[in-house]
């Protein structure tokens, strides 16, 4: 077969599925459009996360309170049995 004739096939294969071929096109647009917005979200998510915690500036020092008993202010994630003074 020649170039031609592939391509005369093509095209007559397309004009007889014509709902198929529409249906298709739109899979492939709404696919690749959530693909994009996808991605630039996840972009924008990042950078923004990135911006905030470079504005924080309190990541640089620990605050050490003396008298401190972590067992009467019900706070803490330390779990596990007893524990003692650190």
């Amino acid at each position: 077969m020649r170039f031609l004739d592939l391509v005369s096939l093509i095209f007559y294969n397309l004009s007889r599925r014509k709902g198929r071929v529409l249906l298709t096109a739109v899979g492939v647009v709404i696919g690749t459009s959530a693909v994009v917005v996808l991605v630039s979200l996840a972009v924008g998510l990042r950078e923004n996360a990135t911006q905030q915690l470079w504005g924080i500036n309190d990541l640089t020092s620990i605050e050490v309170y003396p008298g401190y008993n972590m067992k009467s202010s019900g706070g803490g994630m330390m779990m596990g049995g007893g524990g003692g003074e650190i």
